[in-house]
């Protein structure tokens, strides 16, 4: 085996270990001291279910609550670029446009695409 082969089996075995530490394995992060080594914090450690802006956990969701999510995780030092939303609050999310009078142009077309392509929030924009 050559250097090159070797090379790639350690890269790949080092993404499989990365990728167990972010989704695989529960864990809290641990600062670490003189006498502990540090633990980064899995990903569902890092999931937080207490943003939000409605009367309770089973109102759907609303611009206002997405608003009020990004608006959190920005002061909590983030700043999220991507959106995962379930299909039944994609319906949701798309109809934003059409709530607040906004509109697409869709010319000589005749397939409609319910989808949000690009949304921007103008109070984070700097």
């Amino acid at each position: 085996m050559n250097i090159n082969d070797q090379l790639g089996r350690t890269l790949k075995a080092i993404k499989r270990d990365l990728e167990y530490a972010y989704v695989g394995a529960a864990q809290a992060a641990v600062a670490g001291n003189a006498t502990t080594a540090r633990k980064m914090t899995s990903l569902i450690n890092q999931i937080s279910t207490a943003v939000d802006s409605g009367s309770n956990s089973t109102d759907p969701l609303s611009e206002a609550k997405l608003l009020v999510a990004g608006q959190t995780a920005f002061n909590a030092g983030s700043d999220p670029s991507v959106l995962m939303i379930k299909p039944a609050d994609s319906l949701l999310t798309a109809a934003f446009a059409a709530a607040s009078g906004r509109n697409r142009e869709v010319q000589q077309g005749k397939t409609l695409v319910n989808v949000v392509d690009l949304y921007v929030d103008v109070a984070s924009v700097h």
